[in-house]
């Protein structure tokens, strides 16, 4: 019996980069994709480019939406593969991707998502592969999505058993999907490298308030799925980054108070550093020192103490400058 996988692009005034993503997945050399590219009603070039491939899609549209999740989810709603990607408009799969991850579930039937490498590249930009760092890969996963998702890949019995998308979400769909991944099923890091990941003025991975923000209410109804991160849900609460959120997710998967404790210093970690970059050094002095009271050998390891000199001495049009030429 073939095996379908389904891969869908959501697509909005991309028609820039639209044809060559939808070239990297009609060239893939895995026979049995289900290809679905589905448009927010662009006035660029995208619509035509839809039409151009209509041929060879099994679904392609372009009309007005809610958003991505909104578009991802009218393509999950279709989808008939047992395997699932997304592959955003402005981002490229290089060649025998889905043939690699087809082979990679097949011969691990208990793994809901597989994730690996990208290779993040863009006008004026360095390449530079991202994903290779897996550090402690279990911990983070509930933290914030610690991996590209342009090459990530799922069930759709994941979809099946936990449902689409949360529309709410426009910045962390992604995480919200791994959290429930990571509760109810079993994950694979592949080290190899699957897809190109653009960057551009116009990408949400340039957002980084946006994402903290929306990785905060995913967190806040994971913390809330344990009785036992109650004291946690408290701290974060005092320096205002835990939502008001009454959502909780059921789950399979066991943690105790160390693991919750991992996962939301690596949680804060993160915050930290999206807070420092986007020029808000008092939410970055409050993370910080929440870290350092809460786990100081975890501080020490991350270095935070030099986001936090920073933060407190330097002033952000020096560090706007420092960027500029070349410093993270």
């Amino acid at each position: 019996m073939s095996i379908v996988f389904t891969i869908i692009t959501p697509s909005y005034q991309q028609g820039e980069f639209l044809e060559e993503t939808i070239l990297s997945v009609l060239n893939q050399d895995y026979p049995h994709i289900e290809y679905m590219v589905i448009d927010g009603g662009s006035n660029d070039n995208s619509p035509a480019l839809i039409e151009k491939y209509k041929s060879r899609l099994h679904f392609g549209i372009s009309e007005k939406d809610k958003g991505q999740t909104d578009a991802i989810n009218k393509g999950l709603a279709r989808a008939t593969g047992k395997y699932i990607m997304w592959l955003n408009s402005d981002d490229v799969l290089l060649p025998g991707a889905i043939s690699r991850v087809v082979e990679i579930f097949e011969k691990n039937p208990e793994v809901d998502l597989i994730h690996g490498h990208a290779l993040l590249f863009g006008k004026d930009f360095s390449e530079k592969e991202i994903g290779k760092d897996p550090g402690d890969l279990f911990h983070r996963y509930a933290a914030y999505i610690p991996f590209p998702q342009p090459a990530s890949f799922f069930t759709k019995r994941l979809i099946d058993q936990t449902g689409p998308l949360d529309e709410e979400l426009h910045y962390g769909m992604d995480f919200e999907l791994l959290v429930r991944a990571f509760l109810n099923g079993k994950i694979l890091y592949d080290p190899h490298l699957y897809s190109r990941y653009r960057l551009h003025p116009n990408s949400k991975t340039n957002q980084h308030l946006s994402f903290t923000r929306e990785w905060n209410t995913v967190f806040s109804a994971f913390l809330n799925s344990f009785p036992e991160a109650e004291p946690w849900k408290k701290s974060l609460s005092e320096i205002g980054l835990l939502p008001q959120n009454e959502k909780r997710y059921t789950h399979t998967l066991r943690l105790d108070a160390a693991d919750l404790k991992t996962i939301t210093m690596h949680h804060l970690n993160v915050l930290m550093h999206y807070h420092y970059r986007s020029g808000d050094h008092a939410s970055t002095l409050r993370i910080g020192n929440l870290i350092q009271q809460s786990d100081p050998d975890f501080f020490e390891k991350e270095k935070l103490h030099k986001i936090i000199f920073r933060a407190k001495y330097v002033p952000p049009f020096i560090l706007r400058l420092f960027r500029k030429g070349g410093e993270g």
